[in-house]
């Protein structure tokens, strides 16, 4: 999203009152303005980006923990941030700062009615709400108003000051400093300080709290500036008028054309949409959680704060030198499977994204107009910004059925890069010829292609990508048919796989593939970058759970011992995937599974691409909505198993690991039962975390790592892939018939690991290093 107001050009420093009399620049009684202003619009900035990725950890159980939620919310914020800049662009343009004030301060105490901060009660979507539309309305009627005063809170506040009389009364850019640090201070804070420290409803009370004291000082602030006014006025001493033309920077501008309103909203749209989809990307392998949603949005922040400055930390020109490795840093990185473990997975993707931003919002900086077209300037890049946000949440997910937004917002910024003269068009010629064979090279390579099948081939593309994107880097044209082609190669690629069926949904994208194995046909269920099932549907062997389920596996071992115990059993499943589960049920048994997205029932129930529901011998319910919440609707102590395997690709759904969702979980168990955790996981030691909150609360862990023994690339790998399992009971007599000799083991004690909970969650202590 995009906080213009806090991020306006620095005015030259030679710029002078307009219209104040020397007598009035040492009025001490204007003396303690520009710091009470500071102090005010700092708290502004600090409350209206704390509440984002507050609202957002409220709101994400309710969900799934979604990579979408964030995005979703993304599109709120930045359409109340438009409406916030409307409001006070249209209250400066029609009413005196001080009626203004009074204006907005009604407002204010309006607002104190959706306070403290809080989801409404009974909210939870129901099976046939679309998320979409039900987050936005639960954001809308939870914190619509008091967002949107706080978006307008720093450009109404510097309009007050503008008219306010005092001796920097036209050059009202001295407090953007203010804003910029209370937006960063706010976007460092809460993933390192607050959300770690405090419980949500604790942030939630302490923020209403400052709320009221944002209120009382902005009152005190417009008495203040009212009273000077007021006293210059009496003293016969000139005032600039609330409408004075606004200092301009030294090289005047001409008048705004419809073609500088694009170009602005083009600079504002690409970098918003790349901020949505590298969230998208990281948040679906890893998790949807603030921390990860901070990381996108400060690198954001930040390049307005660089480029929206005289003198920049990283100048424009070298944004632009470092273009064609931050796009190859992308491109490796996310679309090719390049990314490593550790905060590298998060780090690189993040940094190449920061030069684009940089480079685009340098770009707007460089277009600014005049001073007397500013808010018409903030406007456009507001609406640019929010149209980034409309593609990615609302038309991207309808029209595509994979992520295609985050490549052609790419491919957006890289014909969006300055063209720099001095290089003949026939020079071109040597890289337009290496672009042509990489391109090749990245059709028909197909999965070589990949850092999961090898290493060196993606070095030796990404080593001839990285000669062709410098060489051509001064010609945006030609920068962007490169970058394109790329993209469209890379999809291709994609393409050649013979995908059945590829659906996409607001939880992510689905796919089901038809792969030969050793002759015998598999279909194989993918989301993200991970493989949720399979079955061979064509052969005798359907019936046979596969890959994390199969019968030799930790929990065929698990459903074997249940079996011993008690003939009929009663199970509740977190997590549908192809269904793959339902093959160990049994007549008499009884069972249940809870999924949260529909459109993974429906490719579990077509028989033409799974059958493990069909072919189960007693009919198995499929509850729609989130486990958890789903779960807690049913009677206690009524489940002999409980298996929790609802992760998203790799990314993590948190609410169902903390140690609230332990507690539930414990109390919908039967006398003996057990809970079972698939944490397979490339990236994160989730066993720790689990085992940590079970010792908390008295509970036993084993847990079992299972290599499968099959070479790679082998129907065998296929039927029976590696997997780690927990498994969690009240006491140790309840893990009858799970042995050591099976390979059960109690989880080593991690001296590091820190149990979550609802409040609580910490990935980077959770990065895995047992091996």
């Amino acid at each position: 999203m995009t906080s213009l107001p806090a991020l306006a050009p620095t005015p030259d420093p030679g710029a002078d009152s307009v219209g104040v009399a020397p007598s009035a620049r040492d009025d001490p009684r204007g003396r303690w303005l520009v710091p009470l202003f500071a102090t005010t619009i700092f708290l502004n900035a600090l409350l209206l980006f704390l509440i984002q990725p507050m609202f957002g950890k409220l709101v994400l159980p309710l969900l799934g923990g979604a990579p979408a939620v964030w995005n979703t919310c993304m599109l709120f914020f930045q359409g109340a941030l438009l409406a916030g800049y409307l409001y006070a662009h249209l209250g400066a343009r029609y009413l005196s700062p001080w009626r203004l004030a009074v204006v907005h301060l009604a407002l204010l105490a309006l607002a104190l009615v959706s306070l403290p901060i809080g989801l409404p009660d009974a909210t939870a979507p129901s099976a046939g709400d679309t998320p979409t539309v039900w987050l936005l309305t639960v954001l809308t009627v939870s914190i619509g108003l008091p967002f949107t005063l706080l978006a307008a809170g720093s450009p109404l506040l510097q309009h007050l000051f503008a008219g306010s009389g005092h001796r920097a009364a036209s050059n009202p850019y001295v407090l953007y400093a203010a804003s910029n640090a209370g937006s960063l201070v706010a976007v460092l804070a809460y993933p390192l300080l607050i959300e770690p420290l405090l419980p949500v409803q604790h942030q939630s009370w302490i923020w209403s709290a400052s709320y009221v004291a944002l209120a009382a000082l902005l009152a005190v602030a417009a008495l203040r500036a009212r009273r000077l006014r007021a006293a210059y006025v009496t003293a016969e001493v000139a005032v600039p008028a609330p409408d004075a033309p606004l200092p301009t920077s030294a090289a005047a501008r001409g008048p705004v054309s419809w073609g500088d309103r694009l170009r602005w909203l083009v600079l504002a749209f690409a970098p918003s949409s790349l901020l949505l989809g590298v969230t998208t990307y990281i948040t679906t392998d890893i998790a949807a959680v603030p921390l990860l949603w901070i990381l996108p949005l400060g690198a954001y922040l930040l390049t307005f704060v660089i480029a929206f400055s005289d003198r920049p930390w990283i100048s424009h020109a070298l944004a632009v030198r470092l273009m064609p490795m931050a796009i190859m840093l992308v491109i490796t990185f996310l679309f090719w499977g390049g990314v490593p473990r550790g905060v590298g997975m998060v780090l690189a993707p993040v940094a190449g994204f920061f030069i684009m931003a940089l480079v685009c919002h340098g770009e707007l900086y460089a277009r600014r107009p005049a001073a007397a077209s500013l808010t018409e300037f903030y406007l456009f890049v507001a609406i640019g910004g929010m149209l980034g946000g409309i593609f990615n949440v609302l038309i991207a997910p309808v029209v595509f059925t994979t992520t295609l937004e985050f490549p052609i917002a790419l491919a957006v910024v890289a014909f969006l890069v300055p063209h720099v003269g001095g290089v003949r068009a026939e020079r071109l010629w040597p890289f337009v010829a290496a672009f042509l064979l990489l391109l090749v090279a990245v059709v028909l390579e197909g999965e070589s292609i990949s850092m999961a099948a090898n290493r060196w081939p993606v070095f030796a593309v990404t080593c001839v990508m990285g000669v062709v994107l410098v060489g051509v880097r001064h010609h945006p044209v030609m920068l962007g048919v490169v970058v394109t082609g790329i993209l469209v190669g890379g999809e291709i690629r994609g393409m050649k796989d013979d995908v059945i069926t590829q659906r996409r949904s607001f939880f992510g994208v689905h796919s089901v593939r038809r792969v030969p194995v050793n002759d015998v046909a598999v279909h194989l269920f993918q989301h993200g970058g991970t493989m949720h099932g399979a079955q061979q549907p064509d052969s005798a062997n359907r019936t046979i759970p596969l890959t994390y389920y199969h019968p030799a596996g930790p929990l065929g071992e698990a459903f074997t011992a249940l079996h011993l115990m008690s003939p009929r059993v009663t199970v509740a499943a977190i997590g549908l995937g192809v269904g793959s589960v339902a093959a160990y049920a049994r007549v008499g048994d009884t069972w249940t599974i809870y999924e949260i997205d529909p459109v993974v029932e429906e490719m579990a129930r077509d028989s033409a691409l799974f059958t493990y529901l069909a072919d189960a011998p007693i009919d198995i319910p499929v509850v729609i909505g989130d486990g958890r919440l789903s779960i807690a609707r049913e009677p206690d102590a009524a489940f002999d198993l409980i298996i929790v395997d609802a992760f998203t690709s790799d990314a993590v759904p948190v609410h169902l690991l903390t140690r609230e969702a332990l507690e539930l979980y414990v109390r919908k168990l039967a006398p003996g039962g057990r809970i079972a955790f698939n944490v397979s996981n490339r990236y994160l030691d989730l066993a720790a975390v689990i085992d940590a909150t079970a010792r908390e609360l008295g509970l036993e862990t084993l847990e079992q790592l299972d290599i499968s023994p099959h070479p790679p690339s082998t129907l065998r790998s296929i039927q029976h892939t590696s997997s780690h399992w927990l498994m969690l009971a009240r006491s140790s007599n309840d893990f009858v018939g799970l042995t050591t000799d099976a390979g059960w083991r109690p989880v080593p004690t991690s001296s590091t690991a820190r149990g979550w909970t609802d409040d609580y969650s910490n990935l980077f202590q959770a990065l895995r290093s047992r091996e």
